[in-house]
């Protein structure tokens, strides 16, 4: 028997094995938020993952994932189908104050009741002001 879930969330990583360094990356710039380049507090960070479930029409999801970063829950800005890629999640949020600095802070998507492991991780520097770059086909919730 194989269990069905609505959601089983994953971030995909540099490594290419669910482990380590996220493939996260500062809106601003595009780059992967990493140890030089940390994204900073306040700014805006796209999380590339997989496994969020069914989505609307215009490739937002149903169901709301929670994203903590060092265990602070960032916000949402929007969860969204890639506009480039089958299968793949973009997941934009804005790095929280209080989120804890460092080049390996841990990153996890909650979304129907199914959290990501805690082994995927992301560098975060200190505090910004950031503005946020709408990409296409996106959409602010």
């Amino acid at each position: 028997s194989v269990p069905i879930v609505a959601a089983h969330p994953g971030i995909f990583t540099v490594s290419a094995n669910g482990v380590g360094q996220a493939i996260a990356t500062d809106n601003a710039d595009g780059a992967i938020a990493s140890a030089t380049h940390p994204i900073q507090i306040g700014s805006y960070l796209i999380v590339w993952c997989t496994g969020l479930g069914s989505v609307d029409a215009a490739g937002n999801t149903l169901a709301t994932p929670t994203v903590t970063i060092g265990g602070v829950p960032a916000t949402l800005i929007y969860s969204a189908l890639s506009p480039q890629y089958v299968g793949e999640y973009l997941v934009a949020v804005q790095v929280a104050p209080g989120t804890p600095t460092g080049n390996a802070v841990p990153l996890q998507i909650q979304v129907a009741g199914e959290t990501t492991l805690g082994n995927v991780t992301v560098a975060v520097g200190g505090p910004t002001k950031a503005l946020f770059i709408r990409h296409r086909r996106c959409r602010i919730r």
